[in-house]
């Protein structure tokens, strides 16, 4: 399993979310040698990154390396199917801490004892995220969640 890494501030989850993107599908790609030139790319602030800023980047780091699908209208059912053939999804989805509602975007590369593989979900690299967790996650009632299916060539 690559050596995937974790955010540096609150509001870095698409830099890092990228990097690991592409640590998943064997590009050569690193925080300390990327971090900085992706952070500007995807013009990553205080406030967060723009979806349209998210897909460009995502677009360009992985090109040489990766299939990428923006799905339209996510379904849970083909996402977690797309994760169990082996393949990585970027998920982007809202939750609600300390009464403020907040977006997160993670990468998610798998399975393992019927548990998803999440990176850089509550502050770790590798995080194993139960069914019921992930369902919240796609269904939230904050807002709508956006999925990008990964595949590598």
């Amino acid at each position: 399993m690559p050596q995937y890494i974790i955010q540096k501030t609150q509001s870095d989850c698409a830099p890092t979310a990228i990097i690991n993107a592409g640590k998943w599908s064997g590009k050569k790609i690193s925080f300390k040698n990327d971090y900085n030139r992706i952070f500007k790319e995807i013009n990553c602030n205080w406030y967060g990154t723009k979806y349209k800023d998210i897909d460009q980047t995502l677009r360009r780091e992985l090109n040489s390396c990766a299939f990428i699908r923006k799905i339209k209208n996510p379904s849970f059912l083909k996402t977690t199917q797309h994760l169990e053939n082996g393949e990585a999804a970027l998920i982007s989805y809202y939750y609600k801490r300390r009464k403020e509602i907040r977006c997160h975007i993670a990468l998610f590369s798998g399975f393992i004892n019927n548990n998803l593989i999440g990176h850089n979900i509550l502050s770790k690299p590798n995080e194993k995220i139960s069914m019921t967790k992930f369902i919240k996650m796609f269904y939230n009632p904050y807002g709508n969640v956006r999925v990008w299916h990964l595949s590598k060539k």
